[in-house]
């Protein structure tokens, strides 16, 4: 059952832009919905295997950079038979550099800071909370 367009109207309804931030993990949407996560101050997770298919390669590329994060963990993923470790990052850097025909140092670069960013927006006190961040698996 596809839950993108359901979660991002919570998200605008519910979730203030400078008080809260949401991670959507095991993205599966269209690029238009990755756009409109983005513009409602969501990150994207990405990890080695999302990557790989076309449709994963034309997603990243069209992102914004500031508003992807890596991971290694996944609930389907596989690298090579084996579960995700931390230096599959890099291909997944690699990948999003090569759709965006970017050096991948640039695109380390500007994710580096993200996950960073989204802490300090989390953390900030507001009358409601004393900051929340939440993970969503959107398929």
């Amino acid at each position: 059952m596809r839950s993108v367009l359901k979660v991002l109207d919570m998200v605008k309804r519910h979730l203030p832009q400078d008080r809260s931030a949401v991670v959507l993990r095991c993205f599966t949407g269209s690029r238009s919905e990755a756009r409109r996560a983005a513009a409602l101050g969501c990150y994207i997770s990405v990890n080695a295997q999302m990557i790989r298919p076309e449709h994963g390669r034309t997603l990243f590329a069209d992102l914004p950079l500031n508003r992807i994060v890596t991971e290694t963990v996944g609930p389907f993923s596989q690298v090579d038979g084996r579960p995700p470790e931390p230096a599959d990052v890099r291909a997944a850097v690699g990948a999003i550099a090569g759709a965006r025909n970017l050096p991948k140092e640039a695109v380390t670069g500007a994710i580096h800071t993200n996950p960073q960013s989204l802490l300090c927006t989390c953390l900030q006190p507001t009358s409601l909370t004393q900051g929340a961040l939440e993970t969503v698996h959107v398929y």
